[in-house]
């Protein structure tokens, strides 16, 4: 237990650095900091789950309709997680690394090296969970909801859909992380310590404004989801929030179109049962009726095999970005 009293303690030290950069009052106390820090990343997911209640409300809207209308959101949802926490992580980009000034301050205490990378790696994590979780928490439980709010699917479906709609927007946010720490640990073993700090800046930099830009293209990226994929076009099919909607219509898709409860939804089923007073056992309007969820239906399933394939690929990227993320990271600190 006291060889683990020094880690948590430069685990504590180390988080709170993260608290302190230019865009927080360095004077300031850490815990409004926290959350100030944790609001602001709350921000995004509670504005796209306000608008969710509006787009879903409509009990004109076929079941199967509501699937193909998600995939437009799920995406925005994966792709803000994903840039937002490759910008966190952009900009901590000098306190994501043991730099100069923690090694000339701690590296002459009498620390072995390795609780120095334990306390900074257990920090990271640390960061990686408050912030991912205050970014995505929100729309886990109101996506959902919105989403199939009119669908009687049961509450034990729903629990299902958020603890997905969670680990899927989490797993996209820890990957753009990983992608930026990965980025930075092999500027630091390519150019080294002394070349790192001057390239250090001029990385920063271009990684902010390309994520920047990233995160208002997102509502045209989320446009053209169901369009590249029903055209296989390679370019949008390279997007990797892409891959995470596949991933999660994998685990959710196939158990919805199945559910018959989904098509005996019993408002849906109110338009149908004011035809039968109006004009009962009408072939014709029974298949007017019936013609917007079979075509929405028809048109899911084209598409569905589409997103298995891309399904597969987000967890060979989330996995591949880790590996090189950890690899690097240690190897460029072994040389510090």
């Amino acid at each position: 237990m006291p060889s683990q009293r020094p880690v948590s303690l430069l685990t504590s030290h180390f988080f709170g650095r993260f608290l302190y950069n230019d865009l927080l009052s360095p004077n300031g106390d850490s815990q409004a900091n926290l959350a100030l820090v944790v609001a602001g990343l709350a921000v995004p997911g509670l504005w796209l789950s306000l608008g969710l209640v509006f787009s879903y409300s409509s009990p004109f809207i076929a079941p199967s309709e509501r699937l193909l209308m998600a995939l437009h959101h799920k995406y925005q949802f994966i792709a803000v997680s994903m840039v937002v926490m490759a910008l966190v992580a952009t900009l901590q980009w000098d306190a994501l690394g043991l730099d100069a000034r923690d090694l000339a301050n701690l590296g002459p205490l009498p620390l072995p090296p390795r609780a120095l990378l334990a306390g900074k790696v257990l920090a990271l994590l640390m960061m990686l969970a408050v912030f991912a979780v205050a970014l995505n928490a929100i729309p886990s439980l109101a996506f959902p909801a919105a989403w199939l709010s009119l669908v009687p699917i049961g509450i034990p479906r729903a629990l299902w859909l958020s603890v997905v709609h969670a680990g899927t927007t989490l797993g996209a946010g820890a990957f753009g992380f990983a992608c930026v720490l990965a980025l930075r640990s092999l500027l630091l073993v390519t150019a080294g310590p002394r070349l790192f700090r001057t390239l250090s800046t001029a990385a920063q930099f271009f990684l902010v404004l390309g994520l920047v830009t990233l995160f208002f293209l997102i509502p045209s990226g989320a446009s053209r989801v169901l369009p590249a994929l029903e055209r296989q076009s390679p370019a949008s099919l390279a997007s990797p929030a892409l891959w995470f909607v596949g991933a999660y219509e994998a685990l959710t898709g196939p158990g919805l179109l199945g559910d018959p409860r989904l098509l005996a939804d019993m408002r849906y089923s109110i338009w149908v049962a004011t035809r039968r007073r109006v004009a009962a056992d009408s072939p014709v309007i029974d298949e007017i009726l019936a013609r917007p969820e079979k075509g929405a239906r028809a048109r899911y399933e084209r598409v569905l095999p589409a997103l298995r394939h891309e399904g597969r690929k987000a967890p060979v990227a989330f996995g591949t970005a880790w590996a090189l993320a950890v690899l690097l990271y240690v190897v460029g600190h072994a040389r510090q």
